[in-house]
């Protein structure tokens, strides 16, 4: 996919404008429309693993090791700072195997490592690891997925 200079100013996380920004932030995106990113502008993830062909475990457990290669869990600090736009009521800690992990609307937030800050996200509507693979809305809901890929665990 081709960006244009608007296209890209699009896509630009708030966070990557001011350098020590928000651990949650806004993006936009021209064909998906705003979605949450974490830490260093990536896009924020949840899974879901209870529809079309999902293996039904809790998100934490459904994504093994393997999973969290590709999709890793995001790490924060106890105290979340959102941006303009996240809703802070959303934004909370999990204490996961030593590791405080980001949830928003009560759903652990991921990563895609195919991802880069300021980029189009690539695994908004993926189903692989036993479910599917969404952004997420400011309001903690998943963005609609206007495709969705089948990829191979």
């Amino acid at each position: 996919m081709r960006l244009t200079a608007a296209a890209f100013a699009a896509c630009l996380p708030l966070a990557l404008m001011a350098q020590d920004g928000p651990q949650v932030s806004l993006a936009e995106s021209a064909d998906l429309g705003p979605y949450i990113v974490g830490p260093g502008g990536k896009p924020l993830y949840m899974f879901r693993t209870g529809q079309r062909a999902g293996d039904d475990l809790p998100a934490i457990e459904s994504c093994n090791e393997r999973c969290r290669t590709d999709w890793p869990l995001v790490e924060v600090p106890e105290e979340i700072e959102v941006g303009e736009g996240v809703e802070a009521d959303l934004a909370a800690t999990l204490t996961w195997e030593d590791r405080e992990v980001l949830v928003y609307g009560e759903r652990t937030m991921f990563t895609f490592v195919r991802d880069a800050p300021g980029e189009e996200p690539v695994g908004h509507g993926v189903h692989t690891y036993g479910g599917w693979w969404f952004l997420v809305q400011p309001n903690g809901e998943p963005v609609d997925a206007p495709r969705l890929e089948f990829v191979e665990d």
